[in-house]
């Protein structure tokens, strides 16, 4: 993780994150926001079979899997979807309304739920700079704000900036966040 702008604020412009889970597979998450480069947020898994990028940009994944761990198109096994697949965003909403429709149970708050905490780990452990277990992130106290149910419109704001307008980044291995 880094910062080669102070405009970034408080925002890191580039960092990586490995997910480590409980059978030894590896995904690898790396983003990049600087000014006049290439921007790129890319997940990437690689296990004892093959290799797969999750997604390739923000909002409009584009999965691909691979024969092997050199990602080249001789090795590509599935490529990804073309432009006549269904948004999923579209489809959440068909599923939802589907259920409403039909008087079905439709409750994604779990999957939701445990799917927030991969991206919670990461930022995490990038703040941090440390490890972070999925016990430690799910047992963990802190908060950005404290008593933040208790706010309302008029209550002043928690964090403000320095004199230059901008809000301090997290230092890592000083910052701690869980």
């Amino acid at each position: 993780m880094g910062r080669t702008a102070k405009e970034a604020g408080s925002q890191f412009d580039r960092y990586t994150v490995e997910y480590t889970f409980a059978d030894g597979t590896k995904l690898f998450a790396f983003s990049r926001h600087m000014h006049n480069c290439w921007e790129t947020y890319w997940d990437y898994v690689h296990d004892s079979k093959g290799s797969a990028v999750l997604m390739a940009t923000l909002g409009e994944p584009r999965p691909k899997i691979y024969r092997g761990h050199s990602m080249t198109p001789e090795n590509l096994v599935w490529w990804e979807f073309g432009q006549n697949d269904p948004n999923s965003y579209v489809v959440e909403w068909q599923l939802l309304l589907d259920a409403i429709r039909k008087n079905k149970p439709y409750n994604e708050a779990r999957r939701v739920g445990e799917a927030e905490v991969a991206p919670m780990m990461g930022r995490m452990a990038t703040h941090n700079g440390q490890s972070v277990t999925w016990d430690q992130a799910m047992n963990s106290q802190f908060q950005f704000v404290a008593d933040i149910d208790h706010m309302t419109f008029d209550t002043p704001t928690p964090i403000h900036a320095g004199p230059d307008g901008l809000y301090a980044p997290p230092q890592p291995g000083i910052t701690k966040e869980c």
